[in-house]
């Protein structure tokens, strides 16, 4: 059987003094151990130190007395037993390994959504979701909307929506959160409260493209709101993550600046 020497001594962590002894083994057989010494140029101590460390290790066998001592592999079939007990360590290791990993992946993707992640809904999800967003901490509300009809029907209905309204406009220009609402071409009913209002804090723009809205965008300092609808029903999901509301505060700012005031 042909062995790659570098692999096994690799596999069984020799140094270099006991890897330089095991090299000249397995090329040149047997050796008597002051011969090897010379040819290797090794100093007497560290040699026969790894001496004993390579027979402790089963993989050479030193006959003799001192001053004529005899040094020879083991037979190469008990080395690659001891190389193939290593590898089979080794594979047993990396397995643990990434299964440790995996774990923690998995782990990290529940603490992740636990931590980062709220889901809304039923009658109060809107109102709910939009008081989580402001907590984000930033100073100005971004806002991607479509028409004002769509607003009030993910509100629950008009009269949801102005209650809800009532209440949040005062307290977000209490805490001096300026808000900044974007439509596109296709909203066609943009009423009275969504108009551009200084002493609100507020302006509005329309951008001259279709954004596609299928989803209310808010993005607030380090949180990102996506309210939508499906088959159940209107549902939020408020993300507390800093790079992902950079990000949409940085495509926001764009298509912002890009855009006409109402």
């Amino acid at each position: 059987m042909e062995l790659n020497y570098h692999a096994i001594i690799s596999t069984l962590g020799l140094t270099g003094g006991e890897s330089e002894i095991f090299e000249h083994l397995l090329e040149y057989g047997e050796i008597k151990a002051v011969e090897l010494r010379k040819s290797l140029r090794l100093d007497r101590a560290p040699f026969y130190r790894s001496l004993s460390i390579l027979e402790g290790k089963n993989l050479i066998l030193v006959k003799g007395s001192l001053r004529k001592q005899v040094v020879s592999l083991q037979n190469i079939d008990s080395i690659t037993s001891i190389f193939s007990q290593k590898k089979l360590e080794l594979d047993s290791a990396e397995k643990s390994l990434l299964s440790f990993q995996a774990n923690m992946k998995e782990l990290r993707d529940s603490r992740y959504h636990q931590d980062n992640v709220e889901i809304f809904s039923g009658e109060e999800a809107f109102s709910d979701s939009m008081y989580s967003v402001l907590k984000g901490g930033g100073k100005i509300f971004r806002d991607i909307t479509p028409e004002s009809d769509t607003i009030y029907q993910m509100a629950g209905g008009k009269a949801k929506y102005m209650e809800f309204f009532k209440k949040y406009k005062p307290f977000r220009v209490k805490n001096k959160v300026k808000i900044q609402i974007l439509f596109d071409k296709n909203a066609k009913n943009i009423d009275q409260i969504s108009m551009t209002n200084k002493q609100d804090l507020k302006e509005s723009r329309i951008y001259g493209g279709s954004l596609k809205l299928d989803c209310y965008l808010n993005i607030c300092g380090s949180r990102s709101l996506f309210y939508t609808k499906d088959q159940s029903g209107y549902w939020g999901i408020v993300l507390k993550d800093p790079f992902i509301a950079n990000l949409l505060n940085s495509l926001f700012d764009v298509i912002w600046n890009l855009s006409k005031s109402l």
